[in-house]
């Protein structure tokens, strides 16, 4: 939408390009990480009752994900509301991942209270 009035807005040629572009990675990283976020929701809503080494992975796979998508969405420079949903299942994901570690060994004392 802001493309198509930037006619209106008296932009240049050259403004119109940077601003289709900017626009473009907007979009891009506003779908990579809704998808991220889908794939999150996903596995905390199936694969939880499935405790077995891949999931493990799954989770690492997805934290890594999430922490790219933040750090290029912050890049970009615009306020996202993506970007604190994507810090909530970080975090969420970071909790799981640690919780997951207990399937192979006991906790410390230390280690639990720290939950």
């Amino acid at each position: 939408m802001l493309v198509s009035q930037s006619k209106h807005l008296k932009v240049s040629l050259e403004e119109r390009g940077t601003l289709e572009l900017v626009l473009k990675n907007c979009r891009i990283w506003e779908y990579e990480a809704c998808s991220v976020l889908d794939d999150a929701q996903c596995l905390l809503d199936n694969s939880l009752h499935e405790i077995n080494s891949g999931l493990t992975c799954k989770v690492e796979d997805l934290i890594a994900r999430i922490q790219s998508a933040i750090a290029s969405g912050v890049s970009l420079g615009f306020d996202f509301n993506e970007i604190s949903k994507l810090q909530a299942s970080y975090s969420t994901l970071q909790w799981c991942k640690r919780a997951l570690s207990f399937c192979n060994c006991s906790p410390s004392l230390e280690v639990t209270i720290s939950l």
